[in-house]
């Protein structure tokens, strides 16, 4: 080939030539042409502006060659650009050839599967028989793989198991890195070993036959030296070791031993979980699995708490449905589910770690919130909620605002000046996506953005203005009286929060967002403390802002270190917290109309964010925004107080 190029090079000196390789292959000097007339560049993967650009041509084409409409290709494009943004895919498309695979799996189906496996698994079906099925058409032949397996009475079911038994092997002997994109490779002399297998005579020539198939016509094993092959990523290493580890003896006792291995074998064995779900092999072996890393015993080492975390995604890989349809695994959950909650409360593992786990338990079902009570809290630390997460702050007196000169302290701090409170109950943590998303389905309110309903369930809401926060107030003030009065036949709580109960059932308790003299009392524990944790310096553990580097909100409640004396979550960071006050000077008196909710102007947020800094968080900042305002780092707490 090289002195074909050379000899038509020669021929044509005038013309402009474009040669590609692939890049290993052209690290052997045998391949590689005169420098002198050969510049050589190696192509960078895809920005995501190339990648969009890259799917929008591809629709464009479609539309031309098959003759769909343009509205329709649009809207195929637009749906793939939307799936890439999840972070398993994201990771995959700015390799040109795996874009290219995504986009014939989304072409051919109109989508791509949610379920990981699915995806891999007509992934595989593209690089290994369609990409080789176009090559072979286009030579004007049969797929020559195909008619190998044919001749020696063998189908593509076998072809893949030997795939998946050397992935495997792959893995278990340089699977053991931090690199997610690094892939281990498998020997030419390994491949035809095991492929030999498949013919009746153990014919080796038969077997090079369909390695030089593979190396020429199809994507799924990549040529590296001419002695080494390796998978296009390490992704499909990783689901094909995973379709061998699910047909092994004692799956879940061999998947077991795996984890104690490293944690490079998680994606393998969550990958082998969906692929015996969703491809309809076995969903009993995945909940035996789910058992084994997550038993009765309450453990509390490290390992026990990293087979807790693994056993959520694999009851997430199966489906939450799926689990429920039988007893064992509906306790498989609600066990999962527990340990996953004494993680976030307990403070476990670093923060990143820490909002990793409670993001997989939003997504599971957090237990510590009630569905029955529009997602309120049920539970903290283990403990019932008394009053439904509502955290009392006793009447009287506090000192409100900055002196003048305090470090961090703006001049709308000041003067620092009392002011006198009565009695009110603050929410422990800021309303919750699931809590929002309850009031939206069941009111009809329309949502701005989808965001505030779609994210994770136990993140705080986001994407909403002043006047959806109010509306939240009015209509749970309603739905809780309603609850409560349909209850209270059963009797109320015991006498120190009687009450709150009895306000409730007579209508006498409202719910609504809490002035910023409120929201700063409860935040400061009627003290003059800097931030919700006293005096003492912020750290990683302390709250989620814009130093702590998630770069992204977290499950309330995750920062114990961070809490109030009496346990209000999240006071300072992730979100800001939209207050019923309007933005005046101090000192606060309540005669200027200050918290009128008619009145017209900005209102005041307080809080800081997980995008901000710490001075931000500091308990006396406020901040004023437009009540039309809705973004990333904006959501809001309520409060529950007469009428």
């Amino acid at each position: 080939v090289r002195d074909c190029v050379l000899v038509f090079h020669q021929r044509y000196p005038r013309n402009r030539f474009l040669i590609t390789c692939r890049v290993l292959s052209y690290q052997n000097t045998q391949w590689q042409l005169p420098k002198a007339d050969f510049l050589s560049f190696e192509l960078a993967s895809f920005s995501a502006e190339k990648i969009e650009q890259f799917i929008n041509a591809w629709y464009n084409e479609v539309a031309q060659k098959w003759n769909v409409s343009a509205a329709r290709t649009q809207a195929l494009a637009e749906k793939l650009l939307d799936a890439l943004q999840r972070s398993d895919l994201a990771r995959l498309a700015p390799n040109p050839l795996l874009l290219t695979v995504m986009v014939l799996v989304h072409t051919e189906y109109g989508e791509l599967p949610d379920n990981r496996a699915q995806l891999y698994h007509q992934a595989v079906d593209v690089l290994l028989w369609r990409w080789e099925q176009e090559k072979s058409k286009d030579l004007g032949g049969l797929s020559k793989i195909m008619s190998l397996l044919q001749a020696a009475n063998r189908d593509r079911n076998d072809l893949l198991l030997i795939l998946g038994r050397l992935a495997f092997e792959a893995h278990l002997t340089g699977g053991d890195t931090d690199d997610q994109d690094a892939v281990s490779g498998i020997s030419n002399h390994a491949l035809l070993i095991a492929l030999r297998e498949l013919h009746p005579e153990r014919s080796l020539d038969w077997a090079e036959q369909v390695v030089e198939a593979m190396r020429l016509r199809a994507g799924l094993l990549l040529d590296r030296d001419g002695t080494v092959f390796t998978f296009p990523h390490r992704t499909f290493q990783e689901y094909l070791a995973g379709t061998h580890l699910s047909l092994i003896t004692d799956f879940p006792l061999e998947a077991c031993k795996l984890v104690e291995a490293g944690s490079f074998w998680r994606v393998v064995i969550l990958l082998a979980v969906g692929h015996l779900a969703h491809n309809m092999i076995n969903r009993s072996l995945p909940l035996m699995l789910v058992n084994e890393l997550c038993p009765g015993e309450d453990q509390q080492d490290e390992l026990a708490w990293n087979k807790a975390v693994l056993a959520g995604e694999a009851l997430l890989e199966l489906g939450i449905n799926r689990a429920q349809d039988s007893e064992t695994g509906k306790s498989a959950l609600k066990r999962v589910r527990n340990r996953l909650a004494e993680i976030v409360e307990k403070g476990l593992w670093t923060a990143t770690r820490r909002a990793e786990a409670g993001g997989l338990l939003g997504r599971l079902g957090d237990p510590r919130f009630d569905p029955k009570t529009f997602y309120l809290p049920k539970t903290f630390r283990s403990q019932p909620e008394e009053t439904l997460g509502f955290v009392r702050i006793p009447a009287g007196s506090f000192v409100m605002g900055s002196k003048k000169g305090e470090k961090d302290a703006f001049s709308n701090e000041q003067p620092q000046h009392e002011v006198e409170l009565p009695e009110f109950r603050i929410a422990r943590y800021p309303v919750t996506v699931a809590q929002y998303r309850a009031f939206v389905n069941e009111a009809g309110h329309k949502t701005a953005d989808q965001r505030s309903i779609t994210e994770n369930p136990n993140w705080p809401v986001r994407y909403v203005s002043w006047h959806d926060a109010r509306a939240y107030c009015q209509w749970l003030t309603e739905k809780l009286s309603v609850i409560i009065r349909q209850q209270s036949v059963r009797g109320l709580p015991g006498d120190a929060e009687s009450r709150f109960w009895q306000g409730l059932a007579e209508g006498r308790l409202i719910v609504r967002l809490p002035t910023e003299a409120e929201w700063e009392k409860a935040s400061r524990y009627g003290d003059t403390r800097r931030y919700p944790w006293g005096n003492g310096d912020w750290d990683e553990e302390k709250a989620n802002i814009g130093s702590s580097g998630l770069g992204h909100p977290s499950p309330v409640g995750m920062y114990t270190q961070g809490a109030t004396p009496n346990s209000l979550m999240d006071m300072s960071g992730n979100v800001w917290e939209w207050s019923r006050s309007l933005k005046k000077d101090y000192p606060y008196y309540l005669e200027h109309g200050r918290n009128d909710p008619e009145a017209s102007g900005s209102r005041v947020v307080r809080g800081g964010s997980w995008i901000l800094n710490l001075g931000n968080a500091r308990c006396a900042y406020r901040f004023r925004l437009d009540t039309d305002l809705r973004y990333d780092g904006l959501g809001f707490r309520i409060v529950m107080s007469p009428t």
